[in-house]
């Protein structure tokens, strides 16, 4: 998958919480890409952000992105079972 497929603004928020362990609410991503602070395209009534932008997002809602709760959930057994 090439970074810049789109990803639709309902994803971000389930796509940030399993990547990085928190998440901005739906409704703060919304604001945020109605102030602008967040490129989007649109497609219909549907906005897209190219997941090129998530490191981005989650800069902008201060997420720690060096936490990868894949990669410490794989590295640590016990939270696997």
């Amino acid at each position: 998958m090439l970074s810049t497929d789109p990803i639709s603004l309902a994803e971000i928020a389930p796509y940030l919480m399993a990547t990085y362990g928190m998440s901005p609410t739906y409704d703060r991503i919304y604001k945020a890409v109605l102030s602008g602070r967040i490129r989007t395209t649109r497609q219909g009534r549907a906005y897209y952000v190219a997941r090129s932008e998530i490191s981005v997002i989650a800069q902008l809602f201060r997420i720690d992105t060096t936490k990868n709760c894949v990669v410490r959930a794989i590295s640590d057994p016990e939270k696997i079972q």
